[in-house]
C-alpha cells in the first residue's frame, strides 16, 4: 500500500495545533517529514503502522513504533516505543482498540513497551488500561522564547557555574543515578531500584561525551560539586532548539539557588547561539522543578501521561 505526500497531509491536516504526539516541539511539517523519511527509508528498529481506507484513500490511524537501543543495553531486555498514535476523529472506540492490539501483536517480542499520550485524551487511556498499559506518571512540558537581548545574573552566593572537566564525570554519574526520584522508570516497580540508577548514569555519560549536541555546566559550592545541568541543542529540519536535558542539584544543597542559577547559565549559554526555543520536561510531582522553571518564565505548552506494557511471557 502505497502512502503518498497528499495523503498524510491530509491527515494532519486537522491537527496542527495539537500537542499529543511525541514532543512539543515536533511541529506538524516536522512529524510529516519524519513519517515520510520512516516510511522511504524503512530503518531497522522502526516500523510505521498505518490504518487506511483504499475507497477514499484516506488515513484512519497512525503509529510509529521505535526500538531503543540505548534502552535494551541498559535494562538487558527487549524495549519498543510508541512514539505516535494517531486517530482520526470519525474513527470509532472499537477501531482504535484493534489498532492498539495490532501493534502489540507485532511486538509481542518486546518485554516493555511505553507510550506518551495527551493528558486530556481520556478516551484513549481507558484503551490502553483495557489492553493491559499501566499508567504512571503525569508530566509536564514548558517552553520559554529567549528575547535576543536576554541576559539575566544572580547573586552568586558561593556558587560557581563553569564548562564540565574530565575529571568531574565520577562524582556527575554518581550525582545522576540518584537524583532522578521521580522519573517514570523509578517509580515502575517491575524497574530495579539498580537498573534505573544505571540508566541516569549511562544517560549522563553520552551527554558527557556528545560535545556536537550537548553542553554540561558544573555548580559548585566551596569547590564541592553541588549540582549540574545539561543542555542540548536540537536540530529539527532547519530548526535549531535548545533543550534543559537533565538538571540536578544534590539534595543536602536544594533551596540554596544552584537549580536557578544553573538554568539561567543554560539560557544565557542557548541565547548566545541565537537559540529562541527552550524546552523543558518535569513530572507532575515534582513540585521544586516546576517552580523553578516558572520562576524564570517558563511556560507550561504541554500535559501528558506515561503509560507502560509489560509482556507477561517475560
Amino acid at each position: 500500500m502505497m502512502v503518498t505526500e497528499k495523503v498524510l497531509k491530509r491527515f494532519f491536516r486537522n491537527f496542527k495545533k495539537r500537542y499529543w504526539y511525541f514532543k512539543p516541539y515536533y511541529h506538524y511539517k516536522d512529524i510529516l517529514l519524519d513519517l515520510k523519511k520512516t516510511i522511504e527509508k524503512r530503518k531497522k528498529g522502526i516500523k510505521v503502522f498505518i490504518l487506511f481506507s483504499p475507497q477514499d484513500e484516506k488515513i484512519l490511524a497512525l503509529a510509529k513504533f521505535v526500538s531503543p537501543p540505548f534502552d535494551k543495553k541498559v535494562f538487558g531486555f527487549d524495549c519498543g516505543r510508541i512514539e505516535y498514535l494517531i486517530f482520526s476523529e470519525s474513527l470509532e472506540k472499537s477501531f482504535k482498540e484493534k489498532f492498539v492490539k495490532e501493534i502489540l501483536k507485532e511486538n509481542k517480542e518486546k518485554q516493555f513497551i511505553d507510550i506518551r499520550i495527551n493528558a486530556q485524551d481520556i478516551s484513549l487511556a481507558k484503551i490502553l488500561k483495557k489492553l493491559g498499559f499501566q499508567e504512571i506518571k503525569k508530566h509536564r512540558f514548558y517552553y520559554k522564547k529567549l528575547a535576543s537581548n536576554f541576559k539575566k545574573n544572580l547573586e552568586k552566593k558561593g556558587i560557581l557555574v563553569r564548562s564540565k572537566k574530565k575529571e568531574d564525570l565520577p562524582i556527575l554519574k554518581r550525582l545522576a543515578g540518584v537524583s532522578f526520584i521521580y522519573s517514570r522508570f523509578y517509580w515502575d516497580k517491575n524497574f530495579k531500584r539498580k537498573a534505573v540508577k544505571k540508566f541516569y548514569e549511562k544517560w549522563l555519560l553520552n551527554s558527557f561525551k556528545d560535545e556536537k549536541s550537548h553542553r554540561l555546566f558544573v555548580a559548585t559550592l566551596n569547590k564541592q560539586i553541588v549540582g549540574f545541568l545539561d543542555c542540548k541543542v536540537l536540530k529539527i529540519n532547519k530548526r535549531k532548539i535548545g533543550i534543559i536535558d537533565l538538571l540536578a542539584v544534590d539534595k543536602h544543597h536544594q533551596g540554596k539557588g544552584v537549580g536557578k542559577y544553573l538554568l539561567i547559565t543554560g539560557f544565557n549559554y542557548f541565547q548566545k547561539r541565537k537559540i529562541k526555543e527552550v524546552y523543558a520536561e518535569t513530572e507532575e510531582d515534582n513540585l521544586a522543578a516546576q517552580k523553578l522553571y516558572e520562576s524564570l518564565g517558563m511556560k507550561i505548552i504541554a500535559l501528558k501521561r506515561s503509560f507502560h506494557f509489560w509482556n507477561e511471557k517475560r
